[in-house]
């Protein structure tokens, strides 16, 4: 029973490294976060960060009249 309990914990740490996330599965997103940061009056900024939820809003600005609003929410963030 030891061993069958055994080999399925490292059969179950062997399936989770092979799906865990690649760290640069961002990358492109994060690149562009960094172009685009130069571009903005960085006075009083407000960020929106997380998931897709986040990213897929698209009214933050219409919500936020008065606020220097940047959107960083991007697909498949688990923050």
């Amino acid at each position: 029973m030891k061993k069958a309990i055994l080999f399925f914990f490292i059969l179950s740490i062997c399936c989770f490294s092979l799906v865990a996330q690649n760290p640069e599965r961002f990358k492109n997103e994060i690149d562009k976060f960094s172009q685009e940061a130069s571009s903005v009056d960085q006075k009083n900024l407000v960020l929106f960060t997380g998931s897709s939820s986040v990213r897929m809003w698209k009214d933050l600005s219409d919500r936020f009249p008065k606020e220097n609003i940047v959107n960083l929410g991007f697909g498949g963030s688990a923050m």
